[in-house]
């Protein structure tokens, strides 16, 4: 027998000739943790009273041990018919029972036997490939909170999340793209170790991509300070300045047209590391930014700002006070970089709007063109001004893309996109801004691109992002694509609003355009995920947003390892007062399906107070048994692909109108984008059965089909093909036909789907049909 518990439980008889599958949903809730628990604590006799608390815990059964041997008798007969008891992998033993792997192959126990000989060879990288391909997933996810799994869940993560982190850095000097993938995939699964984003801002100075590696610096920086309330290790943050230091004014450290590479900065483990930031000024701020530039009451007129890299890692351009020509361009290649207060005449020291990407001085209007109106102080690592860098819960925003193959595209977005635009540790929208830049003369309006990479990343999946786009509105402006109903929904609905969609839906972009149109009465703060952060941490977040932070509170009540005290409450909710046009203040917690019951309770509390609560995640489902499925919704906005109304007919074609495809096919090149539609098909499939990816292969290969001709191409059974088609139309991938037939919605999808089926299965599937 083959026993898999890594992702979903599966069993499968490989000496059955039909290839007999069962997964965990076909056996009974208790019988089925009962073989959960027995794999768990594989080769070791669990007694009847200790199995019998791991499944039951409290809620004992009045005899629990006629009913333990009642679900193993189950387990036996379902598992192996026929196969006499002294034969079954599920062994009674000193008067309890275990879970024999000399019996029976379980894929935990390779993982285990995998990690032991990682841990003993430092060098085998075969080793750490195998421990990546068995963790197809967490173990027991159909009973991923039971106290018994917890501690099996957080093991197996351990041992992934160091494998794929041996990998990236074995890999950062000859394949720089793979140590990227794999240090994103490590983040995704721990949000809060820097190991992994040290190793991706290493990848990511072996592609020669300075802003890149400013952003992985971004997303630890704001994945420590919000969820934990702490700042990166100082050898990160040398590591941070050691590898711009490195990039500044050299050539790209991998050309691909050349096949050349250039060994990336090693992980700073002593001073010398950082000797060529001796220059820079003490304690840089998190965007890199010099001191002097952040405070311009401690400037004099004519001091000049020390000679410290600005968020792109170039001088700063307040050492001339009087510089000629376009100052520096930021990260993003936006606009004058950081000049410092001195320069600034009193009429110009208000921060100036950000430009679009890729736009000059040119661009930002006459105000800023003036020999003595400078650019704001300290832009941030993405081209924000000060006004930006509070948005806690709003990330890096593209606007006013330039055509495809652009330079200032390419550099912006291109190698970033199927990382960004998919979903999941983690995770799975976009947010951010939707405003947007003013268009060059004679240019095109293109669709704007939101997306959010400073999420929490602690959902699984995490940095894999989706995008909404918005198509470009008369005169030049930018627009959010849609939504209109929903975002009046969320502003002047009832007290609790619930968005659900699947990854790639739009949710996240969704609460951040929200935020945008009612600055000042919308928060958005993000879940805590199921790797579990400070608790109060969301909150935090949207009291800042809100301008009426409370963190002497919050610390006080997490400190102390409690929940908020009624005062306390009301003490927030006296704050919280209703802004303009009558708009009742909004907290909006995005990835909140993980939130626990105290947090719970404190949104209903506020609630009550007239403070109104939208909280987003993936499925209805996946709160029904946490303790958000207690906060009743006054209203529930599900939220389906982007209309024909809204995208163009060509663009819907490629899309399906799922908003993670919409830029996908927009921008990127056929690959890439196959790449990310392989990626979202996988997200929304990974709950399914294995006859609904059959399906998606099928209809990718052949076309529209019947469900009877589906059936009978894949040799599957016509209820499991019902079943999984339902899935599948639900989850946005399948459209229905007329006659029964069902086909791709998305053309993206199907291509990458259909690259999986050769040239010959293909033609024996047609003459099959036929």
């Amino acid at each position: 027998m083959d026993v898999r518990v890594l992702g979903s439980i599966e069993i499968i008889d490989p000496a059955d000739a039909g290839g007999r599958r069962l997964t965990g949903d076909d056996l009974p809730r208790r019988a089925r943790q009962v073989l959960g628990v027995l794999a768990a604590r594989h080769d070791r006799v669990q007694s009847k009273d200790a199995l019998a608390d791991a499944v039951w815990g409290e809620d004992l059964p009045g005899n629990h041990a006629a009913a333990l041997e009642h679900y193993v008798s189950v387990l036996r007969r379902a598992l192996q018919p026929g196969v006499p008891t002294s034969r079954s992998f599920l062994v009674t033993r000193a008067g309890g029972y275990v879970f024999a792997t000399d019996r029976a192959r379980l894929d935990l126990a390779e993982l285990r036997a995998a990690a032991r000989v990682a841990e003993d060879e430092p060098g085998r990288a075969d080793v750490r490939e195998q421990i990546v391909r068995l963790t197809r997933d967490l173990p027991f996810t159909e009973d991923e909170y039971a106290d018994w799994a917890l501690p099996v869940r957080a093991e197996v993560k351990a041992v992934l999340v160091g494998a794929l982190l041996d990998l990236a850095e074995q890999a950062v000097d000859g394949d720089p793209g793979r140590a990227l993938r794999l240090g994103r995939e490590a983040v995704e699964l721990e949000p809060f170790a820097e190991r992994g984003y040290r190793v991706a801002m290493r990848a990511s100075a072996g592609q020669g991509r300075k802003e890149e590696v400013l952003r992985w610096y971004e997303l630890c920086l704001r994945a420590l300070t919000d969820q934990l309330g702490i700042t990166p290790a100082g050898a990160t943050t040398a590591l941070r300045d050691a590898l711009l230091a490195s990039l500044e004014g050299g050539p790209p450290a991998f050309d691909r047209r050349r096949g050349d590479r250039r060994k990336a900065v090693r992980d700073p483990q002593t001073p010398a590391a950082t000797a060529s930031t001796a220059q820079a000024p003490a304690a840089p701020t998190s965007a890199g930014q010099a001191p002097a530039a952040q405070d311009p009451a401690a400037q004099s007129p004519t001091a000049q700002a020390p000679a410290a890299l600005t968020s792109a890692g170039q001088a700063p351009a307040a050492q001339d006070p009087a510089p000629q020509g376009p100052a520096a361009l930021t990260s993003a290649g936006q606009g004058p970089a950081a000049q410092g207060p001195a320069t600034q005449s009193p009429a110009a020291q208000a921060p100036a709007a950000p430009t679009s990407t890729g736009q000059g001085p040119a661009a930002q209007g006459p105000a800023t063109q003036a020999s003595t109106a400078q650019a704001p102080a300290a832009l941030t690592s993405a081209g924000q001004g000060p006004a930006a860098q509070d948005r806690a819960a709003q990330g890096f925003a593209v606007r006013g893309f330039a055509a495809r193959g652009s330079a200032a595209y390419a550099g912006a977005v291109r190698d970033a996109a199927v990382r960004d635009l998919v979903d999941g540790a983690a995770g799975e929208d976009a947010g951010g801004e939707s405003a947007g830049g003013q268009l060059a003369a004679g240019q095109k309006p293109n669709l704007v691109v939101v997306r959010d990479v400073a999420e929490s990343m602690a959902t699984v999946t995490e940095l894999n992002r989706p995008v909404v786009a918005a198509a470009g509105a008369p005169g030049g402006e930018s627009a959010f694509v849609g939504r209109g109903a929903e975002l009046e929904a969320l502003a002047y609905g009832p007290g609790v609003v619930h968005v659900a969609g699947p990854a790639g839906a739009g949710k996240s972009a969704l609460l951040g355009r929200l935020r945008e149109l009612y600055a000042g009465e919308v928060g958005v703060g993000r879940g805590p995920g199921p790797g579990g952060a400070l608790r109060l941490g969301w909150l935090r977040t949207v009291l800042h947003q809100l301008g009426v932070p409370a963190d002497d509170v919050l610390d006080a009540a997490m400190r102390e390892r409690r929940h908020l005290l009624p005062g306390e409450l009301d003490g927030i909710a006296e704050r919280l007062r209703p802004g303009r046009d009558g708009v009742r203040p909004v907290v909006a917690i995005d990835d909140a399906e993980h939130l626990d019951a105290d947090s719970v309770a404190e949104l209903r509390w506020l609630q009550e107070r007239g403070v109104r609560v939208a909280v987003s995640y993936r499925y209805p489902s996946a709160i029904a048994a946490r303790p958000l499925g207690a906060l009743d919704a006054g209203l529930v906005l599900r939220l389906g692909p982007l209309s024909a109304g809204e995208l163009p007919g060509e663009l819907l074609e490629a899309s399906g109108g799922v908003p993670a495809l919409v830029t996908a096919a927009r921008e990127l090149s056929p690959e890439l984008a196959q790449e990310v539609a392989m990626h979202l098909a996988r997200q929304r499939t990974r709950w399914m059965p294995p006859a609904a990816w059959e399906i998606l292969r099928l209809t990718g290969a052949l076309g529209s089909l019947r469900v009877e001709q589906v059936a009978a191409a894949g040799g599957l059974e016509l209820d499991d093909v019902l079943g999984a088609v339902d899935q599948l139309v639900h989850a946005h991938l399948l459209v229905e036909g007329p006659g029964g037939h069902v086909r791709h919605r998305s053309e993206l999808v199907r291509a990458a789907v259909a690259a999986q089926v050769s040239a010959a299965r293909g033609q024996h599937l047609r003459a099959r049909l036929a």
